[in-house]
């Protein structure tokens, strides 16, 4: 029997609301499919940290995530207003 371990995996998302693009306490936390984020000028860009668990990998690896769908506007629904 083969087993596959993954080497990383995400524990949690958060907007970077002070945008200083590390976690604090002003962050405010993702629940996939249930949390908003805050306005965005139209335009605008909001980022979104990360928090991985690396597990048993070696140092100075190198992670990708993506999303599976693009983000879409609170307003009109679409990915970019």
């Amino acid at each position: 029997m083969r087993t596959s371990l993954r080497p990383a995996t995400l524990v949690s998302l958060y907007f970077d609301t002070d945008a200083d693009g590390t976690l604090t306490s002003g962050d405010a936390l993702i629940t996939i499919g249930a949390t908003s984020s805050q306005s965005v000028a139209a335009g605008g860009c909001l980022g979104v940290l990360a928090v991985v668990n690396t597990n048993d990998s070696p140092p100075d690896s190198l992670f990708t995530y993506s999303f599976d769908r693009p983000l879409e506007c609170h307003w009109c629904g679409k990915w970019k207003c």
